[in-house]
């Protein structure tokens, strides 16, 4: 188990600022906010639990990333089926100007 230590600093109001609302859209607290930032700036250094969060964030983001690809991979399908059937569609549509049966 990690135990923690107390730290006091000194933060310009308007750095204040911006990490509470960093913390509010990452929805953690000021601490959380601050410990994840801190352990970011050191990418090679093991913080024990910190080490655990990052590759499950690192894992949750292939994982989101995979989901992205599979859309786009079905969107795509969805086009070539769109433009295909759009295709159809208008040599019907020209047929029938012609006067042409099908």
């Amino acid at each position: 188990m990690i135990s923690y230590t107390q730290m006091k600093i000194r933060l310009s109001q308007a750095l204040k600022e911006q990490i509470e609302k960093s913390a509010t859209e990452s929805n953690r607290s000021l601490n959380s906010e601050i410990i994840s930032r801190l352990e970011a700036s050191f990418p090679n250094v093991d913080f024990g639990e910190g080490q655990s969060r990052r590759a499950l964030r690192r894992d949750k983001t292939e994982i989101e990333l995979e989901n992205l690809r599979a859309g786009l991979r079905a969107e795509e399908a969805r086009g070539t089926d769109l433009e295909r059937r759009l295709k159809e569609v208008i040599f019907r549509l020209n047929k029938l100007e012609r006067g042409e049966r099908s």
